[in-house]
């Protein structure tokens, strides 16, 4: 399961699995860059949409925490474009720093920060954004989302304020 954040989408459609990030040159900081991502898409607003990389200057470190735990960390720049097929597109500014902390069980709990794209990978994600009152695919520019998953299941812990339908900002 992959939450889509688009480095997201890594981009729930960014979840972010602990293989996700390919090896890279280290920094020397302890940070890595992280590899453009292909082009993604996600049923939503009655079709589907594509979601493309236009900028993507992030970086990555991963940290062990007690008991067997690890938390990668992401931080810098990330742009990407969202298009319908019948040419409407927003740019979005997808730049807020996450984490994503994996237990020794499996289970994970991810914070992603503002401003950022959501978007669900599979009917678990798109459930859990229901239950919580979320779109399938939004947008938000300030707070925070926290999912707990593991288990074949996915909670929403917390929520931003200010949620913005993709589908309302392709209609601009």
């Amino acid at each position: 399961m992959r939450v889509r954040r688009r480095l997201l989408a890594l981009p729930i459609a960014v979840l972010l699995s602990a293989g996700l990030v390919a090896p890279a040159t280290a920094t020397g900081t302890g940070w890595e860059p992280v590899p453009d991502e292909p082009d993604d898409t996600v049923a939503a607003c009655g079709t589907t949409l594509t979601v493309h990389e236009k900028v993507n200057d992030v970086e990555t470190r991963t940290v062990p925490l007690g008991n067997g735990a690890t938390r990668t960390d992401y931080r810098g720049k990330y742009v990407v474009s969202v298009s319908a097929p019948d040419g409407r597109k927003v740019v979005l500014d997808n730049s807020g720093p996450y984490s994503v902390t994996e237990y020794a069980s499996g289970d994970l709990f991810v914070d992603i920060g503002a401003p950022s794209l959501i978007y669900y990978l599979d009917a678990i994600e798109k459930a859990a954004f229901a239950r919580a009152g979320l779109p399938p695919a939004f947008y938000y520019r300030s707070g925070r989302l926290k999912l707990s998953i593991g288990d074949g299941r996915e909670k929403v812990v917390a929520r931003p304020k200010n949620v913005t339908s993709i589908c309302s900002l392709l209609r601009r």
